[in-house]
C-alpha cells in the first residue's frame, strides 16, 4: 500500500524542480525581501530556504556564510510542515532543535521565526529571519509580516518561473520564418514567408513563387505564381490582381482588332 505523506512530498519535490529554481544565481528581488526582513525584525540572519529531497539550499541569504545544509539540519524543513508561521524563541529549549548543530555550534541560532513560501500550492520553503539570542515570543503584528513577505517572496518566484518559460517561446517565435508540417515538399523562391501546417497547407505572403508537391492545397497572397502538383493532378493558380490583368489586357487586344 502507497503511503499518502510520501506521495505528496514527492509531488511537492517534482514541482519544486519543475520550476528550475535550484543552485540558479542570486536574484536582487529576492534579495530586497530578505533585507527588508532583516530591517523590520533587527535580525542579524535572515534567508530564503528552498527545500529539495535531501538538502536545504538558500536562494537569497543575509549574515550566512554557507550556500545549502543538510535537510534534517534545516530549521525551515519544519516551517514547510504546516502554512503558518514557525516560531523558536531559544532553540535551546527546543525538544528537537536543541542538538542542532547550527545551535550548539556556529553561528549558534538562539531565535527563529520562519514563513512557508509557497507556489501553487506546493510549500517549496521559507523566509525566515533568525538571532543569536533568544527573543519573547513575536506579536500578532509581526507574525503577520512575516506571512506577507512570504507571500511576495512566493509571487516572486513564480513570475520569475513564468518569464523562464515564457521568453523562449516568444523568442523563437519571432525569428522563425519558416515552418513545415505536415505532407509534401515547400520551394520557394523570391521574397517572401511561407509557413505550411497541417497535410501539406501552404500559404504565402509577399512576392515569390511557391512549388508544392504532396498531398494538399496551396493558398498564396501576393503577386506571382503558385502550382500545386498532386499524384495525376496539376492545377495552377493565379492571384484576383492577375486575373483583373489578363482581363485588362484581353480587353485593349479586343479594341484594337475594332
Amino acid at each position: 500500500m502507497t503511503n499518502p505523506m510520501n506521495d505528496k512530498e514527492n509531488a511537492r519535490v517534482e514541482f519544486l524542480r519543475s520550476l528550475n529554481l535550484l543552485d540558479t544565481a542570486p536574484d536582487k528581488h529576492l534579495d530586497r525581501i530578505v533585507g527588508l526582513a532583516s530591517r523590520i525584525f533587527a535580525a542579524p540572519i535572515s534567508d530564503i530556504s528552498i527545500i529539495d529531497q535531501d538538502r536545504q539550499w538558500f536562494k537569497s541569504r543575509q549574515g550566512l556564510e554557507i550556500d545549502e545544509t543538510a535537510r534534517e539540519d534545516s530549521f525551515c524543513n519544519i516551517t514547510i510542515a504546516n502554512d503558518g508561521i514557525f516560531e523558536v524563541p531559544d532553540a535551546t529549549k527546543h525538544e528537537i532543535l536543541k542538538t542542532n548543530p547550527y545551535v550548539v555550534g556556529e553561528p549558534y541560532i538562539r531565535y527563529y521565526m520562519g514563513a512557508p513560501i509557497t507556489v501553487s500550492g506546493f510549500r517549496i520553503g521559507a523566509l525566515c529571519i533568525m538571532a543569536t539570542e533568544p527573543r519573547d515570543p513575536a506579536s500578532k503584528s509581526d507574525r503577520e509580516t512575516l506571512l506577507d513577505l512570504a507571500a511576495i517572496a512566493s509571487r516572486e518566484i513564480y513570475l520569475q518561473h513564468l518569464l523562464r518559460e515564457t521568453i523562449p517561446v516568444v523568442v523563437n517565435a519571432a525569428i522563425t520564418t519558416s515552418v513545415t508540417t505536415g505532407t509534401g515538399t515547400v520551394v520557394s523562391e523570391g521574397t517572401g514567408t511561407t509557413t505550411s501546417s497541417g497535410m501539406g497547407t501552404t500559404t504565402t505572403t509577399g512576392t515569390g513563387t511557391t512549388t508544392t508537391t504532396g498531398t494538399g492545397s496551396t493558398t498564396r497572397t501576393g503577386s506571382g505564381t503558385t502550382v500545386s502538383q498532386t499524384p495525376g493532378l496539376e492545377v495552377t493558380t493565379t492571384s484576383d490582381a492577375e486575373e483583373a490583368d489578363k482581363a485588362k489586357s484581353v480587353d485593349k487586344k479586343s479594341s484594337k482588332k475594332k
